[in-house]
């Protein structure tokens, strides 16, 4: 019962009880090859080359308007069940059962109020809750 969400460089491979930050770099082509800047504006290639990355809150919050239906800033427990199915089903995953879905939103919940805000959801995604 796990998943893939893949944010830029990184991926998080997700399950109700672990999530897991694994590197997932792989450029997609060689970067094209450039002349050498005058030394006074030389930027140390680690700077220039680096792929961007996306944090979990940023993929969190740009993500966020699709799932949370009416605006009210939290999830209930379908929004997150529908958010995590369909993070399982674009990797190829089925879709999550309500058992699933219900040990998540418990784990996701953390203030145990019946809502999942989205630093709820980017603890939970980092920590590993």
């Amino acid at each position: 019962m796990r998943f893939l969400i893949s944010l830029g460089a990184t991926a998080l491979i997700l399950s109700p009880a672990v999530v897991l930050a694994q590197d997932m770099a792989k450029p997609d082509a060689a970067p094209p090859a450039a002349t050498a800047p005058p030394a006074s504006t030389d930027v140390p290639p680690s700077a220039s080359s680096a792929p961007p990355t996306t944090t979990v809150a940023e993929k969190v919050a740009a993500d966020w308007s699709k799932y949370d239906t009416g605006a009210k800033g939290h999830l209930t427990k379908a929004e997150l069940g529908r958010w995590l199915g369909d993070l399982r089903t674009a990797n190829g995953e089925p879709a999550p059962d309500a058992k699933w879905v219900d040990s998540a939103f418990a784990q996701t919940d953390g203030d145990k109020n019946s809502k999942v805000s989205p630093e709820e959801l980017t603890a939970s995604l980092s920590s590993g809750r």
